[in-house]
């Protein structure tokens, strides 16, 4: 049954279907895997996954495009305020945006902010709707404001009226001949209140789909469909120059697992794997296991004819008297008189245990008797050991 359960998930893994829409993993039409193995056949390109959350993750190489695919919209405003993603860009790098087109516009969509916002201090607006948050949110409010501005650059976004079809590039990028004039594009969302940095690239009608914007040294790229990147698109609508103008001429292109939920975490398990310490913890369990199953059932079985009402007390039980014999160094032909003579002193308590064991009484002393006649060399104290014992069981009240 285990093996059984672990081969199904082991499959539902390798299919990709256990990892969120637009993930590098999934084979299916809704995944992205078609276009991640495609670019990794091109010999001047290096392609990755990134794991790392963009707070750990350090600098990531200029010289590189970083795709984050089935983007939902309220996720922008955490982009613009990670540092190390706007070091990203300023660096170099270039930013691909690929929205949800059902996830475009959100409750907490971003909103254009004014220029003179730009500088931190409050607007008059801004100190009228703030007045009632501490002094640590209205300073934070103002600079995640500063940071969507200097991103973002006033972009918002919204539902557009379109019903989908084909995007049409704009006639001022027809001199770039890798882009193709239409592409296929969902229903969703559009792009609006653009400040002049931004390029539209894409629109249906009146409405821009994907735009483009310098940012320092690198380039960000938002567009309000993810469709021509997934698997089913590399079958049905593959749009090769769009895909390729979307990569730019860097050297090294990312796909970005980490906004889908699919981020390494550096813990106890990870550090096992990563050492090889598995077969180490595992004999550890195992010994573990084997001290606490001691503990709990030991191992000598129970005496038999020990009973309720036949309590031995604990300076004259049998081990004390073992111990007591050890410490005393008694010569072996002297052990059983010694045991015979213990047992009588934590078993006869009373005239009432003499007078019923009398007659076991009279053998084992008749029995000592004849070993203390015989010669040393030809003494078994073993076996007198065992026929004095013989003969006190008989009773099978007390034990020697």
């Amino acid at each position: 049954m285990l093996a059984g359960l672990g081969w199904l998930v082991k499959t539902r893994f390798e299919t990709g279907d256990a990892y969120p829409r637009g993930s590098s993993f999934r084979a299916d039409p809704q995944g992205s895997k078609v276009l991640y193995e495609s670019l990794r056949q091109l010999p001047e390109l290096e392609v990755g996954r990134n794991f790392e959350p963009f707070e750990q993750l350090g600098r990531i190489p200029p010289s590189s495009t970083l795709l984050l695919l089935n983007l939902q919209g309220r996720a922008l405003h955490e982009l613009a305020l990670t540092s190390a993603v706007e070091q990203f860009v300023s660096g170099g790098g270039r930013l691909v945006v690929a929205m949800n087109p059902d996830h475009v516009a959100e409750d907490e969509d971003l909103e254009p902010i004014a220029d003179d916002d730009k500088d931190g201090e409050p607007s008059d607006e801004e100190e009228s709707t703030d007045k009632d948050l501490p002094a640590e949110g209205r300073v934070f409010k103002r600079k995640a404001q500063a940071a969507e501005a200097r991103f973002w650059a006033g972009l918002s976004l919204t539902y557009g009226k379109h019903e989908g079809g084909e995007a049409q590039r704009v006639d001022a990028l027809s001199e770039v001949e890798v882009l193709p004039a239409m592409i296929p594009w969902r229903e969703g969302g559009v792009l609006v209140d653009m400040e002049e940095v931004w390029q539209p690239v894409y629109q249906i009608g009146d409405e821009v789909v994907v735009a483009e914007r310098p940012f320092g040294r690198g380039t960000i790229v938002v567009m309000t469909d993810d469709y021509l990147f997934m698997n089913e698109a590399m079958l049905k609508h593959r749009s090769g120059g769009f895909l390729a103008w979307c990569v730019g001429d860097r050297h090294q292109v990312l796909f970005d697992e980490t906004h889908l939920g699919v981020a390494s975490r550096t813990g106890i398990a990870t550090l096992i794997r990563r050492y090889r310490l598995s077969g180490f913890f595992t004999v550890l369990v195992l010994l573990m296991g084997l001290l606490v199953w001691r503990g709990a059932s030991p191992l000598v079985p129970p005496y038999s004819g020990r009973t309720r009402g036949n309590l031995v007390l604990a300076d004259q039980s049998t081990e004390a008297g073992l111990a007591d014999l050890l410490r005393r160094s008694l010569p072996r032909a002297d052990l059983p008189g010694e045991a015979f003579r213990r047992w009588q002193a934590s078993c006869l308590r009373s005239e009432g245990d003499r007078r019923y064991y009398a007659r076991e009484l009279e053998e084992a002393e008749a029995v000592l008797a004849e070993y203390a006649a015989t010669p040393d060399r030809k003494r078994k104290p073993l076996a007198t050991h065992l026929r004095i014992k013989s003969i006190i069981q008989r009773k099978k009240r007390k034990r020697l």
